[in-house]
């Protein structure tokens, strides 16, 4: 796969922040930011938005105890529809 962007900003972000790199999103995010027409510049702000984005969602203190719970129940429920 072409790259079209230097990816070596994104990945010491994610690094800095003790994230771990997607490289199969990224190779993919790639394709679509280049059809878009997102110059180098563009593509670092994305991807270390994106990245900030998905640290402070999965960050537990983020959340009362009361989300908390209501988040374990949502993702451990036997009875949920599985996705096909």
């Amino acid at each position: 796969m072409t790259l079209h962007y230097d990816h070596q900003k994104g990945k010491d972000f994610c690094e800095c922040n003790l994230m771990q790199w997607d490289t199969g999103f990224a190779e993919r995010m790639d394709q679509v930011a280049h059809e878009q027409g997102m110059t180098q510049e563009q593509w670092d702000v994305m991807v270390r938005e994106y990245a900030w984005r998905v640290k402070c969602l999965f960050n537990p203190a983020n959340y009362t105890l009361t989300q908390r719970i209501g988040l374990a129940l949502h993702f451990f429920n036997p009875f949920a529809k599985k996705d096909s």
